[in-house]
């Protein structure tokens, strides 16, 4: 066996051992999705849930932090760490408690009165959260048809043609 190949042996066994579940048997699973709804219930454990273009329920315990990407985060149970949103609401239901801090990005954050933050709360209006995308877009399509009337310019000169 070559020592490349010792190696590569190697990196995929600690690859394997990583990825096992069975290794990190000690906590709850983390739970990541992508276009798919995350529903904690009211007798489910969860460590972490992040969602990206999709939304999060916890009905239950979750024992670390929620992140979602353009999704909506609802909550009637508890969140232990933090409750951040980028492109959607947090919407805090009666009994509800975030131990961490809530930060919403390009959404609000709708609470009961029941309802307990125990950290910070942070709310950018969806103004200020897409203004900065629509003028990245605004200098890409600029730069772009730069580039294009750059290229036609050149195109549409025509020369003397000597006789």
């Amino acid at each position: 066996m070559t020592r490349c190949n010792r190696l590569f042996s190697l990196a995929l066994a600690c690859a394997i051992l990583l990825l096992s579940k069975s290794a990190f048997a000690s906590h709850a699973p983390d739970a990541v999705h992508f276009g798919d709804r995350i529903h904690i219930g009211e007798n489910d454990l969860g460590s972490d849930a992040v969602c990206f273009f999709c939304s999060v329920d916890v009905d239950g315990n979750l024992r670390g932090d929620t992140v979602v990407f353009f999704g909506n985060l609802r909550v009637r149970g508890h969140v232990s760490g933090d409750a951040v949103v980028f492109g959607g609401n947090l919407n805090l239901e009666s009994n509800a408690s975030v131990n961490g801090d809530t930060v919403v990005m390009g959404g609000r954050i709708n609470r009961d009165p029941a309802a307990h933050i125990g950290g910070d709360r942070v709310a950018f209006p969806p103004v200020l959260f897409y203004l900065p995308l629509l003028l990245l877009a605004g200098i890409i399509v600029g730069i772009i048809y730069g580039i294009y009337y750059l290229i036609q310019r050149g195109r549409d000169r025509t020369y003397p043609v000597r006789i």
